[in-house]
């Protein structure tokens, strides 16, 4: 679960390291100007709409088979075998 919000939350920030790096490469970031007049509003904007595309994306091509069978963890020859979808 922490692996999928550390994901999304990478996908919302994108955006503004994207800027950050701009600023940098340009020479601008020691410019405290820069960052005030940040267009913030836009950066999240953009950084949500990844976040939703990314949800979207992996609900339609995620996920296991409308017709699969869920078999439960099980033990095989002294090892463990997590659950599965078949």
């Amino acid at each position: 679960m922490l692996r999928i919000i550390l994901v999304h939350l990478l996908l919302f920030l994108l955006p503004t390291l994207g800027y950050a790096f701009w600023l940098l490469v340009t020479r601008q970031s020691a410019a405290q100007e820069q960052w005030e007049d940040a267009p913030r509003i836009w950066l999240a904007i953009i950084g949500a709409g990844l976040v939703v595309i990314s949800l979207l994306f992996f609900a339609t091509f995620e996920g296991t088979p409308p017709d699969g069978v869920y078999k439960p963890a099980e033990f095989k020859d002294g090892k463990l075998v997590p659950g599965r979808f078949e």
